[in-house]
């Protein structure tokens, strides 16, 4: 429009009897106005800027499961804050670290988190997103844990979480009267990382996975990757060397001397690669450090025998299960059988020796998985593994005489 007006007022300057020179000087003006206009640029106004396009969205971490985890009631919160003395954190560290030193066991992460959805002293373990342990601690008492002869406490009645023993939560100024009972009598946040050990004692075959599998055999490889190499994956693959790992945690075999358990893998695979069988192989090659845990002062065992005839009775009921084969045998026989396996060890530990039971090979693995779901702190030992950690042997007790 400016363009136009300029050309108008030109062409009227040339108009005769006008005076040509303010008209020209407008023209000018006007023109270069239109100039400056058409070179300047548009504005661009609210509307016409395109919108900004939303962040992704991000799902996966409502989906992951963690390992392990805590949850506490919130009179438990100030055990995992350092600035108001909690050391819970640095404890279950530490507890981590003598899992891994003592086991053999790789234990990720511990999550520690609220809910108030618990008792205020409550706390729950989870693991794999399902909980598995509950609990109570009263942190400023202490634990006062007794057998159920000891003579009882003015406190809160309870049992101990991790093994089931009666218990008092007591005060302080009740320690030292708590000692002189026969009580043991413990803080309350060492009761929690007691329970805490032997939950992942227990459930130590779920929390290793096949990561932490791969992080044993990296580990090997450093210093012995011939042995590594050799079994996996030419003889076995990563997932059957897990579950000979899993059914080596589940009777709390350490994996600690994974050379050791990856030699007796790679003589194993070669005869077969059935899971049991070269569970039984890796056994017997670790026979001493499984035999040294319960061996008396003098060096032996302490055992309760079956009877030969009920050995045979039971090899002929070992069917295979989802978890692997098992004994399955008939409802009258097996109680009667729990029953007085249980007297036994009770006779044998009331002596002061801690009791193995003794069966053949052959039946040892379908034999404990059955009877860990009535006894799970009877171990169950070989003869074959007996005799390959050249221990002694005490026969204390012969079950089965009269069920055969």
């Amino acid at each position: 429009a400016l363009l136009m007006a300029a050309l108008l007022v030109a062409l009227t300057g040339l108009i005769p009897g006008l005076p040509k020179a303010p008209f020209l000087l407008m023209s000018l003006g006007l023109g270069a106005g239109a100039w400056f206009l058409r070179s300047a640029p548009l504005p661009t106004t609210p509307q016409e800027e395109a919108p900004a396009s939303p962040p992704p969205e991000d799902f996966s971490s409502l989906i992951r499961v963690d390992p392990v985890e805590i949850e506490l009631g919130f009179r438990l919160v100030g055990l995992a804050l350092e600035r108001e003395g909690g050391q819970l954190l640095r404890r279950i560290t530490n507890l981590r670290r003598k899992l891994a030193e003592e086991m053999g066991l790789l234990v990720p992460p511990i999550r520690v988190r609220d809910n108030l959805l618990l008792p205020p002293h409550g706390y729950a373990i989870k693991v794999r997103g399902t909980v598995v342990a509950k609990g109570e601690c009263h942190p400023h008492r202490f634990l006062a844990i007794g057998s159920p002869q000891a003579p009882p406490l003015e406190g809160i009645a309870t049992s101990d979480p991790a093994f089931g023993l009666p218990a008092y939560w007591i005060e302080a100024d009740q320690k030292r009267e708590a000692e002189r009972k026969g009580y043991t009598v413990v803080d309350g946040e060492t009761a929690l990382i007691t329970h805490l050990s032997e939950v992942l004692k227990t459930y130590g075959p779920e929390i290793l996975s096949r990561q932490e599998v791969q992080s044993l055999l990296d580990q090997v490889r450093l210093t012995h990757p011939a042995i590594v190499e050799e079994v996996v994956p030419q003889l076995l693959s990563r997932g059957e060397v897990h579950q000979v790992l899993r059914n080596l945690l589940a009777e709390g075999v350490p994996l600690r001397d994974m050379v050791a358990i990856l030699e007796a893998l790679a003589d194993g695979a070669r005869v077969s690669k059935d899971v049991d069988f070269l569970t039984e192989r890796v056994r017997r090659r670790l026979a001493r450090s499984l035999c040294q845990p319960f061996l008396g002062p003098e060096g032996t065992l302490a055992a309760v025998a079956l009877a030969p005839p009920l050995e045979r009775r039971l090899m002929e009921a070992v069917q295979e299960t989802e978890e692997g084969r098992m004994v399955v045998p008939e409802g009258d026989l097996w109680l009667s059988l729990v029953k007085e396996i249980g007297q036994a060890v009770e006779q044998v530990a009331g002596e002061g020796r801690q009791p193995v039971l003794l069966c053949s090979a052959s039946l040892r693995l379908p034999f404990q998985r059955l009877l860990a779901r009535f006894l799970p702190r009877v171990p169950v030992l070989s003869y074959e593994e007996v005799n390959a950690a050249r221990v002694g042997l005490q026969t204390r007790a012969l079950v089965g005489g009269g069920l055969s």
